[in-house]
């Protein structure tokens, strides 16, 4: 009986283990899909250089006369973004639109949810 216990224990803290990343992971992907969607900079900044890092194995110095640079250049990048919000936002709404009568009214509806839902998170996030 005491044994049973104790895997019983073991097995509540294993399960509560893997809820709880499996939350954390959820939350790290919404949030790291959202910066990506909407263009950040500072996301691009965060990643450009840790990518440069792994693959140049940056100094310390090297990396803080980088990040001016790469800053430079993701600002750049996200205001390039912006102009083609716009043109995006058209293809995706013609899109839907020749989709929609292949769809029940329900999915339609849920559709337009999606995509407004999706073109919210490309807008960019107030830092």
């Amino acid at each position: 009986m005491r044994h049973l216990k104790i895997i019983a224990l073991a097995l509540c803290i294993f399960i509560s283990g893997i809820l709880a990343g499996a939350f954390g992971m959820r939350i790290y992907v919404q949030r790291a899909a959202r910066d990506v969607l909407s263009g950040n900079p500072a996301f691009a900044e965060r990643l450009v250089l840790s990518r440069l890092d792994a693959a140049l194995d940056l100094t310390a110095d090297q990396e803080a006369r980088l990040r001016p640079l790469v800053a430079a250049g993701a600002e750049k990048f996200a205001g390039l973004r912006l102009k083609f919000v716009p043109e995006v936002d058209a293809i995706l709404d013609a899109t839907a639109h020749d989709m929609k009568p292949e769809l029940t009214p329900e999915q339609g509806a849920r559709l337009d949810a999606l995509l407004n839902n999706f073109k919210a998170l490309r807008r960019p996030q107030a830092q």
